[in-house]
C-alpha cells in the first residue's frame, strides 16, 4: 500500500475543511461512540479528569528515506519518551535513536499546546495515545463524523490537533484498534499510514495497550511494545521544564522560537524555523538573482518559505538547492520549487527529488499542483558545482548520515552552510561531533576553505571554534578509522 488504499478515499476533505457536525441525530450516534471508547478505556469522566499521560516504547524502527530508493530503509534502535500534561496542553518529548556510533544522538522538545505552530508535532506524538485520541474527541465532539459501520468495527473522520485521522473502534469492545490518516510521502506524495494498537491489558481500572504497530506508504516502520504507559493525576511541580538543551529562554537574541531573518553578511539571510522549530534555510543574493537554499518540513512550508525568500530580496529567485534527501530537510522542497527554477541537488539523489517534484499532494492544507517546468543540475559525486558565480556547492558525502550530502560555501564572506553535519546550541554549547562531524572538518581542510561562519539547517550560526569544540566531545574523535571508512564508502559510491 505505497500509495492511497481505498480506506484512504475517506478522506476527501482537507483536515481545516471538517465541518462541524450540526445533524443532531448523527451528533447524537457519534458522541455515543466515542463515549463507548472512553468507558472502554476507563470510564468518560476518569478520562477527562486525567491530568497527564505518559508512555514510552523502543525497538528497532525501519526509517524509509534515509536511503535514496524507496526500498532503502534504514534500520535503528528507537526510543520515544512522551509527557502530556493537561490544562493547558503541553508536552515533553526526548526521542532517542542508537544502534552505531556514527548514528546515536538524542532530540528533546518541550511543546506548548498554545502555539499554532505547534500543532502537526502534537498530533504526531499524541496518536501514539488511544487515550489522549478519545480523550480530545471527547472535548470536541461536533468535529466527529461517523463515515462507516460495519459487522465489527465503528469508523469515526475526526479532526485531531488539526489533522484529519480515522480511528477504528471495535464494535464489541469499544477499544481503538488502529487510526489511518493521509500523509504526503516525501518522495511518493498522496500515501496512507496506519497506527495500530493490537492488544490492550487491564490495569488499575484502566485498560492500556501493550504495544505499538506503525505502517507507512506500505512499509512497516516500528512494531515495538510499551515499555511504560501510565495515566495519573499530578500537581503543576512535578512537570519537568525544558532544559537549556532543549530550547532557549524566550528573551534571548536569536531564538530557534522567532520566526524571523537573521542577516549573515553581505546578502546573505538564514530564515530561521522555515521547516518548523529550529529548522531553518539560507537565502543567497548575487547580480544575476537569488538562491534559495533548504526546504524543511512539509509542502505549505515549502510554500510559505518560497513567500519569505522572495520578501526578503529585491532579486529574482533562479535556484533552490537540498542538501541532502532525507524527508525532514527536503520535505519542504515540493512547495518552494517555482517555474522555471533551476534545482542543485546531489548527482545520486537525482530520480529521488525527480519524484519528489512531481508527487500527486492532495492533502496539502493549500492548493497544490506540481511544477513541472524546472531544471535539475547536479553536482558530482565528490565534486562541486558554482551557482550564480557566488554560491560553491560541493559534495561532502558519504558523511555517515548520508551517502550524498551537499554544503555550500561562499567564498568572499566565508560562510559555509550545511545540514545535519554539525549543530550549536542556542544557549551556546554544541552538540558533540558525530560522523559526519569530521566529514565536514576533513572536507574544510582538503579543498583549503577559509570558513569564517558556519551556518545550518539546525542550531545557531556558529565559527571554526565550535566545531572543533564539538570534535573535541567526541569520545573517539576523528581517528583515522572513522576517516578511512567514510573514504572507502565514498569510493563504492563513485564506482556505481
Amino acid at each position: 500500500m505505497r500509495h492511497l488504499s481505498a480506506i484512504a478515499c475517506l478522506f476527501l476533505i482537507a483536515p481545516d475543511e471538517l465541518p462541524a457536525n450540526t445533524d443532531a441525530e448523527a451528533f447524537g450516534r457519534a458522541a455515543q461512540i466515542v463515549r463507548q471508547a472512553a468507558d472502554a478505556l476507563g470510564g468518560e469522566a476518569r478520562l477527562l479528569g486525567l491530568e497527564s499521560i505518559s508512555f514510552s516504547y523502543e525497538g528497532r524502527v525501519s526509517v524509509p528515506h534515509q536511503g535514496t530508493t524507496i526500498d532503502d530503509l534504514q534500520v535503528f534502535d528507537y526510543r520515544q519518551d512522551v509527557q502530556a500534561t493537561f490544562r493547558p496542553l503541553r508536552i515533553r518529548s526526548v526521542t532517542s535513536f542508537g544502534g552505531s556510533a556514527e548514528t546515536s544522538f538524542e532530540s528533546v522538545s518541550f511543546i506548548d499546546g498554545d502555539q499554532a505552530s505547534s500543532q502537526r508535532d502534537i498530533a504526531r506524538l499524541l496518536r501514539a495515545s488511544p487515550h489522549a485520541l478519545v480523550r480530545h474527541l471527547l472535548e470536541n465532539p461536533r468535529n466527529v463524523l461517523v463515515v462507516h459501520e460495519g459487522a465489527s468495527e465503528y469508523r469515526l473522520a475526526a479532526r485531531f490537533h488539526g489533522e484529519l485521522v480515522v480511528l477504528h473502534v471495535g464494535k464489541g469492545d469499544g477499544l481503538v484498534q488502529r487510526v489511518v490518516r493521509v500523509f504526503d510521502d516525501v518522495r511518493h506524495g498522496d500515501s496512507a499510514a496506519i497506527l495500530e494498537f493490537p492488544e490492550y491489558e487491564p490495569r488499575s481500572g484502566w485498560h492500556v495497550p501493550k504495544s505499538l504497530r506503525s505502517t507507512e506508504a506500505g512499509h512497516l516502520v516500528i512494531d515495538v511494545p510499551y515499555s511504560q504507559y501510565s495515566l495519573a493525576r499530578v500537581e503543576p511541580s512535578q512537570v519537568r521544564e525544558p532544559t537549556a538543551d532543549s530550547v532557549a529562554p524566550s528573551d534571548s537574541p536569536g531564538t530557534p522560537r522567532e520566526h524571523g531573518d537573521l542577516k549573515l553578511g553581505n546578502g546573505i539571510t538564514l530564515l530561521r524555523n522555515s521547516g518548523g522549530f529550529d529548522y531553518h534555510s539560507l537565502l543567497v543574493e548575487t547580480p544575476e538573482g537569488a538562491i534559495l537554499i533548504e526546504a524543511p518540513g512539509a509542502v505549505d512550508d515549502g510554500k510559505a518559505t518560497l513567500e519569505r525568500a522572495r520578501s526578503a530580496t529585491q532579486s529574482p529567485l533562479r535556484y533552490i538547492a537540498g542538501t541532502h534527501h532525507h524527508d525532514d530537510h527536503s520535505g519542504g522542497m515540493a512547495g518552494a520549487v517555482f517555474e522555471h527554477a533551476h534545482v542543485v541537488v546531489a548527482q545520486a539523489e537525482i530520480p529521488f527529488f525527480r519524484d519528489l517534484l512531481a508527487a500527486k499532494r492532495s492533502f496539502a492544507r493549500s492548493a497544490h499542483e506540481p511544477v513541472t517546468d524546472v531544471t535539475i543540475e547536479a553536482v558530482p559525486t565528490g565534486g562541486e558545482r558554482e551557482i550564480l558565480k557566488r554560491v560553491i556547492a560541493i559534495d561532502a558525502g558519504p558523511s555517515g548520515h548520508s551517502e550524498s550530502h551537499l554544503v555550500f560555501y561562499v567564498p568572499d564572506t566565508g560562510l559555509l552552510f550545511q545540514s545535519d553535519m554539525a549543530v550549536f546550541r542556542w544557549d551556546g554549547s554544541v552538540e558533540p561531533a558525530r560522523a559526519q562531524t569530521c566529514r565536514l572538518r576533513k572536507v574544510i581542510d582538503e579543498r583549503k576553505l577559509v570558513v569564517r561562519t558556519l551556518a545550518g539547517g539546525h542550531g545557531r550560526p556558529g565559527t571554526m571554534e565550535d566545531l572543533d569544540r564539538a570534535i573535541a566531545l567526541r569520545d573517539e574523535g576523528c581517528d583515522a578509522d572513522a576517516s578511512e571508512a567514510i573514504s572507502d564508502r565514498q569510493t563504492r559510491l563513485q564506482a556505481r
